[in-house]
């Protein structure tokens, strides 16, 4: 409102002003009725004589020098005072004025003009307290590491870290200013695990909190049996129905002494050694033997007789052979006649070169001597008939009665 104001005196007496300056090139004749020493076309006032180019200007909302400007130079910056302490703010609202507008003062430093306890004039004598009431830029609190607290009431003003609202940690440090350096309840307290076998896994339901470890207490915290110093989650699992490696699982099949197992789908009670699974108990179904050769056949296993099939029934890796329960005896024919010696004989499912099947010949280094054989009067029992020269024979001789002793015989008898 106060500009406005200035603005409109100063355009009024602009415009009076210049009204004698355009009429230097009319040839009117020149008058200085204020005698001041300066023309009316030069002045911009010539009824007054404290008003010409000259003059001073002076705080009178008038052009006292005749520059077409009012007060300029002369007048006063006044500051909004909102909290009528006596001092304006720098920042806020400002007028150049004659005179001091209402809420305002031409004494600036206020540094907040909403509190009047905030003022160059202002009192700082408490330590505790970081505020700046006499807007000097410095306070008598000390606060060098920025933490919050005064340097007054905390135990280390150089570092943010220490003062008493700050967490106490496992560092030999008192943190939180009480007197006390790594108490159980610092935030990075551990939980250590009491170890009573001595095996370093800890008894989870057995704990306390510290910076530091003791003895018999360790940091681990997965025994399921701190009673046994074979018990931990590095132990090894064993078939004796305990829960030696503490994952909650007793006796698993990859238990240090878990037996392998075999399929058995024949039910001879020999497994079939491609088919396993490993386990500390046995399965319906399945053996400890893993020997039959052939789980589909419950005849086909180690314990079955070998016969003459095509097939292993003993699962021995031989088929057929001699000592089969259906094997023939086989016998040698040497000579080559058909008749085997019976004392020289094998057992086999099959018939090699050089064998029988009959056992009659009485002599194998002859090939005219067999029980198909004719019988000769040659002192030999041609025909294997254990019988030597039988009247029957090939070459037997018709012999006749020669009842009178005279080498001649009786042709009828």
């Amino acid at each position: 409102m106060f500009k406005l104001a200035y603005i409109a005196l100063f355009l009024s007496a602009t415009v009076g002003c210049r009204t004698p300056k355009d009429s230097v090139d009319t040839g009117l004749v020149s008058t200085d009725a204020d005698m001041d020493g300066f023309a009316d076309f030069e002045d911009c006032d010539d009824n007054d004589a404290t008003i010409n180019p000259d003059a001073e200007e002076v705080c009178d909302e008038v052009d006292n020098n005749c520059d077409d400007q009012i007060d300029e130079g002369v007048q006063t910056t006044f500051y909004t005072d909102a909290d009528s302490d006596g001092y304006g703010d720098d920042e806020a609202l400002t007028i150049d004025a004659c005179e001091a507008p209402e809420g305002m003062v031409d004494v600036a430093g206020d540094c907040d003009d909403s509190d009047i306890d905030f003022n160059p004039d202002a009192v700082e004598d408490d330590c505790t307290d970081p505020l700046d009431y006499n807007c000097d830029g410095s306070v008598g609190y000390a606060d060098d590491d920025g933490d919050g607290f005064a340097a007054c009431e905390e135990c280390d003003d150089s570092d943010v870290n220490v003062n008493p609202g700050a967490d106490e940690y496992c560092d030999g440090i008192d943190n939180d200013c009480d007197t006390e350096v790594d108490e159980d309840d610092s935030v990075d307290a551990s939980t250590w695990y009491f170890d009573d076998d001595g095996d370093t896994y800890g008894d989870p339901n057995n704990t306390y909190e510290s910076c530091y470890i003791i003895a018999g207490w360790v940091e681990d915290n997965t025994d399921c049996d701190d009673s046994d110093l074979n018990i931990h989650p590095g132990a090894d699992e064993y078939c004796d129905r305990l829960d030696n490696d503490c994952d909650t699982e007793v006796d698993e099949d990859d238990s240090v002494d878990a037996r392998t197992w075999y399929s058995d789908v024949d039910g001879d009670s020999y497994g079939d050694s491609s088919s396993t699974y490993e386990s500390c108990y046995i399965s319906l179904g399945w053996v400890a033997d893993d020997t039959d050769c052939d789980d589909g056949n419950v005849n086909v296993n180690p314990g079955a007789d070998e016969y003459c099939d095509g097939i292993d029934n003993d699962c021995d890796t031989d088929i057929d052979e001699d000592g089969a329960v259906d094997a023939v005896t086989w016998y040698a024919d040497v000579d080559g006649d058909t008749y085997g010696d019976p004392t020289n004989t094998y057992e086999s499912c099959s018939i090699s070169s050089g064998w029988v099947a009959s056992d009659t010949d009485c002599d194998d280094g002859n090939v005219n001597i067999n029980p198909g054989a004719d019988e000769y009067c040659d002192g030999i029992d041609n025909d294997c008939d254990t019988d030597v020269d039988e009247d029957e024979s090939v070459d037997t001789v018709t012999w006749y009665a020669d009842v009178d002793g005279d080498t001649y015989g009786d042709p009828t008898n």
